[in-house]
């Protein structure tokens, strides 16, 4: 992609994703900037319909509308979201007859928390407050 001056872009927008190629197109592009409404539509994966908030064969708890709105909230959560390969795991997870034991099992598998599926898991609980900036567990 290039840069409204024509040289190649390496920056984007924090707030309207336009493309510039330095801190001299960014100055001028600022002072014009027009923020761009966020996109926070995440298609729906689920296949069942809603749940309880408390599973009695699953020892879970669901989240309440306004804590799955914080998520929604949460740009960065949003756009990994979209990636194909989360979305094909949490779909596994949510399928399974024994979701909590899917979930254990892929987390399991990342043994160093690094995987952009430990990420998204840091981000659904920073975003609802479960979590602090410093990953500690405010439960």
């Amino acid at each position: 992609m290039e840069c409204f001056c024509g040289n190649p872009s390496k920056y984007k927008c924090p707030k309207c994703l336009v493309k510039y190629c330095s801190l001299t197109c960014y100055t001028v592009h600022k002072d014009n900037c027009q923020e761009k409404p966020e996109d926070t539509e995440v298609k729906c994966i689920v296949k069942h319909p809603p749940r309880n908030y408390l599973i009695e064969d699953e020892d879970e708890l669901l989240l309440s509308d306004q804590e799955l709105e914080k998520m929604r909230g949460c740009k960065e959560l949003v756009d990994m979201l979209k990636n194909p390969e989360l979305q094909k795991i949490i779909q596994e997870i949510d399928s399974s007859d024994n979701r909590l034991g899917a979930l254990r099992s892929v987390m399991a598998q990342d043994k160093n928390g690094d995987s952009d599926f430990s990420h998204v898991i840091d981000l659904m609980l920073l975003s609802v407050g479960f979590l602090n900036e410093e990953g500690v567990s405010t439960l």
